[in-house]
């Protein structure tokens, strides 16, 4: 024979529950995270990409990342360009302020040599966005170095 027992919730247990879901409420809140999008030179508007972009090495080209998540109070993040080699190599960092009102870091691409690319978006030890990008030389093969 099999005996089942159906208790009735306390309030507690209800409790519980809210202060968990809550917890994780608040843990997830503070993590920023975000979208890049591109600019062309002649367009209005920047672009979401879903496919890693490729630029002409001769057009300098913006970008842009709108940040998602932020809390009240200001964050520090690093911005760093690398180059695919045989590693990814750092070729640029510098750091940045945001905010909830000023949640965007934006940038440009140019001068670079043909090759893949990476715009990384750290805060501490933890990537908040990052974007990959190739550039080509339209007088080249298609080969990259």
């Amino acid at each position: 024979m099999i005996k089942t027992s159906i208790k009735s919730s306390s309030p507690g247990r209800y409790a519980i529950a809210i202060l968990f879901a809550g917890a994780l409420a608040v843990l997830s809140c503070g993590k920023p995270g975000g979208d890049f999008a591109f600019k062309k030179p002649m367009e209005d508007v920047y672009r979401k990409v879903a496919q890693p972009p490729e630029f002409e090495r001769e057009e300098a080209v913006d970008w842009v990342f709108a940040l998602k998540g932020l809390g009240g109070s200001p964050v520090k993040l690093a911005v760093f360009l690398v180059k695919k080699e045989l590693v990814w190599v750092e070729l640029h960092t510098r750091t940045e302020s945001v905010t909830r009102d000023r949640a965007f870091i934006y940038g440009t691409i140019e001068g670079l040599k043909k090759g893949r690319y990476k715009i990384i978006i750290a805060r501490g030890g933890d990537v908040v966005g990052e974007q990959e990008f190739d550039i080509y030389d339209e007088t080249d093969d298609g080969v990259f170095d």
